[in-house]
């Protein structure tokens, strides 16, 4: 889903995966208030993870959830 930089807000979940395309979460306002990014359950993705998970191959979904298991065991561990 892609959003504005008002709606922020609206992530919310126990899980961030984002993809800022060479952007900064720095400079998002609010970003560092999100629930994910206070427990550390929050991946920044470059292009191949985020095309390893949005296109899911046998060879893409080790390789992705390598890339994402320390925001997944983040999740795990503040829930």
């Amino acid at each position: 889903m892609k959003l504005s930089l008002e709606q922020t807000a609206m992530l919310d979940g126990d899980l961030l995966l984002v993809l800022t395309n060479g952007g900064s979460t720095d400079d998002i306002v609010g970003f560092d208030q999100l629930p994910a990014v206070k427990t550390g359950a929050v991946a920044e993705l470059d292009y191949l993870d985020a095309t390893g998970l949005n296109t899911p191959s046998p060879l893409s979904i080790p390789y992705a959830l390598d890339s994402i298991r320390p925001a997944l065991e983040a999740a795990a561990d503040s829930s």
